[in-house]
């Protein structure tokens, strides 16, 4: 008899996710519910002259943790930069059949992850990615009106 080692790890990864409950934002090695988005291509419109990039959504339930102090070399990955454990079957029920280096994990409230770099398990069931958060228009605005009454 054969070992069905891709339905162990769906097993697993599903067992996972169902013993992780979803929780408050900024709370450390949770479940999530966030929004995926991938760039697939882009449009131009000739009579505005601009270029329109098309994106794929999916809302999805995620595993988000920390690294390691081990695992922060300063230069791969930074202190902030996070793992998130995606089940593949997610993102392909919502289109999206990969994942790309700069794809945004958005969760509500939240600073988006940009994705630095992913992994596709060997089985195909789940997508490690590492993530770091994105510094935004707000976000840089409040810093420099911090440095200005400085």
């Amino acid at each position: 008899m054969a070992l069905d080692v891709r339905g162990l790890v769906r097993g697993g990864l599903n067992l996972a996710f169902d013993l992780m409950p979803l929780s408050v934002p900024g709370a450390p090695n949770v479940q999530r519910t966030v929004t995926y988005s991938r760039i697939v291509g882009a449009s131009y419109d000739p009579l505005e002259g601009e270029v329109t990039s098309n994106t794929v959504e999916a809302t999805i339930n995620v595993l988000i943790a920390t690294y390691s102090e081990q695992e922060v070399d300063g230069v791969m990955i930074e202190v902030g930069d996070e793992k998130v454990v995606v089940r593949m079957a997610d993102l392909i029920a919502e289109g999206i059949l990969t994942a790309g280096k700069d794809d945004i994990v958005r969760e509500s409230g939240e600073q988006d992850r940009q994705v630095i770099a992913f992994t596709l398990d060997p089985t195909g069931q789940a997508l490690i990615l590492q993530v770091r958060k994105v510094k935004g228009i707000a976000d840089a605005s409040a810093s420099s009106a911090s440095t200005a009454s400085n």
